[in-house]
């Protein structure tokens, strides 16, 4: 279905960027003057909200605590490995700090926040396979941050070869992690739109 009055769909230039793994709701420009816009108020976090579905092998806060929703609140910088990030100890984030003048933007230790939340008030909705289903709202957008943020909490995401472990090994070999639901302003009018999409494995 194409939507020619929208100017910020069915282009080349994606806002934002999403990893190649990751399923869901994405936003395309249709021209410069709204993929400037759009990349404003993604920079800015000027009224855009994003929320993912991702199916973890292991959540301690619930399994030990009962906790059902909680925030995540850590420094990410990269790792020895250069495709991969990891969080920061205090003392590593000291020292990152006394370094960071000699260092780029993209080397520097960076604060990164991730709201999460059981999928469903029910506890057993939110049970998949005896995985347990999260609604993500990342704060920040740090790279891989939503797959460092789970892998430090628990066991990763289902099917995250890259920080997950064996167990979280999803049926499909494909990673559990969805943008579910976006909304920002239209480059238009500055008026909020909305979009949502469900992952097919949620009720595979």
């Amino acid at each position: 279905v194409l939507y020619p009055t929208l100017p910020f769909l069915f282009c080349t230039l994606s806002i934002p960027i999403i990893a190649i793994q990751t399923s869901g709701v994405m936003t395309f420009a249709r021209n410069s003057a709204a993929a400037s816009f759009l990349s404003k108020v993604w920079r800015e976090r000027d009224g855009v909200h994003k929320t993912y579905i991702a199916e973890v092998s292991g959540w301690p806060p619930f399994a030990e605590k009962q906790q059902t929703e909680g925030e995540i609140r850590t420094f990410l910088a990269k790792s020895e490995e250069s495709i991969k990030w990891k969080v920061m100890s205090n003392q590593q984030q000291q020292q990152q700090q006394q370094q960071e003048q000699q260092q780029s933007d993209d080397e520097r230790c960076k604060e990164s926040i991730t709201k999460w939340a059981l999928r469903a008030s029910s506890c057993s909705e939110s049970m998949k396979d005896g995985h347990i289903v999260l609604r993500l709202h990342p704060i920040t957008g740090r790279t891989h941050q939503l797959r460092v943020h789970c892998a430090h909490v628990g066991n990763g995401i289902v099917g995250d070869s890259l920080y997950g472990d064996d167990k979280g090994k999803s049926d499909t070999g494909n990673l559990r992690l969805h943008a579910s639901e976006l909304s920002f302003p239209h480059p238009k009018d500055k008026i909020a739109v909305s979009f949502s999409s469900e992952p097919s494995w949620l009720h595979a």
